[in-house]
């Protein structure tokens, strides 16, 4: 059979209750021992996957992991650092523009930059960034000031959340700018909670650029996703492999689809599609 690149989104896809279950762990070492490729395309950062990363053995310098809904491709080292190998942030105008809509809208940011370890925010206190500062293993957070001055990393990705009647409206203005916007992967309620990406960023980017580093060609890919973040995703892959508990919509973008991650779908489609096949 020839080689794969199996990709994995992480929330709903591999981790369930914060837990990749050792039924899934053994199956992805199998089909690496089989001489296929694994790895993950998230809208996490370097920081906010090193568990999984760990528990895969993706944190060997060598594997191309797919970062931030595929604005970055990067290596994650031994040490837990990471070797950028292409990252596409937001420009300045743009990044100004969302959070001066932002602020008119009076809705909560917390924005990945280029360094991993820096966070902005436009909200000294919230519950976004609470979540935002656990999520990314502590990172420290720069409120923006009001005339942006200390605007000075590349933002890379924007977590928003407001109320709905004001999202609406701030969602429209990020469309209208060309930004990419999705429903935030941890909750899926669009009417308050959504990721914004530089015009043209999607998972299936970062998937194209990883295949590239790994010489896969796009018909030997196969993805696994659950979340409005993993449609393009699911369509470019050569299979693109929906969860069982994707909401339906999801689902029309793959080939396949298989169990939930409660049931261990991951594995359950590979050992069946790829194991079994040797």
């Amino acid at each position: 059979m020839e080689k794969k690149l199996l990709v994995f989104d992480i929330d709903g896809t591999l981790v369930h209750n914060n837990k990749v279950s050792p039924k899934v762990i053994q199956t992805l070492k199998m089909a690496k021992q089989q001489g296929h490729l694994i790895t993950i395309a998230t809208g996490r950062n370097s920081r906010g996957i090193l568990k999984v990363a760990c528990l895969l053995g993706l944190n060997n310098g060598q594997t191309p992991i797919i970062g931030l809904n595929g604005a970055e491709v990067f290596y994650l080292n031994p040490d837990n650092s990471t070797n950028h190998l292409w990252q596409k942030p937001l420009t300045k105008q743009l990044s100004v523009e969302l959070f001066e809509a932002a602020r008119t809208q009076k809705i909560d940011c917390v924005a990945y930059t280029l360094d991993e370890h820096y966070l902005y925010t436009n909200r000294r206190v919230s519950f976004l960034n609470l979540f935002m500062y656990l999520r990314s293993k502590r990172a420290e957070f720069i409120k923006l000031k009001k005339n942006l001055i200390n605007l000075n990393l590349d933002v890379m990705k924007v977590i928003c959340h407001g109320r709905s009647q004001n999202m609406q409206s701030f969602q429209e203005k990020m469309k209208s700018l060309g930004l990419e916007v999705f429903g935030w992967s941890y909750t899926e309620h669009k009417t308050h909670n959504i990721e914004v990406n530089m015009t043209g960023i999607n998972k299936s980017v970062g998937m194209e650029k990883t295949a590239e580093i790994l010489k896969i060609e796009q018909k030997d890919v196969i993805y696994f996703g659950d979340g409005a973040n993993d449609k393009e995703a699911l369509q470019w892959a050569g299979i693109g492999v929906a969860m069982g508990n994707a909401h339906d919509d999801i689902k029309s973008y793959a080939n396949q689809v298989t169990l939930g991650v409660k049931e261990d779908g991951v594995a359950v489609w590979i050992e069946e599609n790829i194991l079994k096949t040797k």
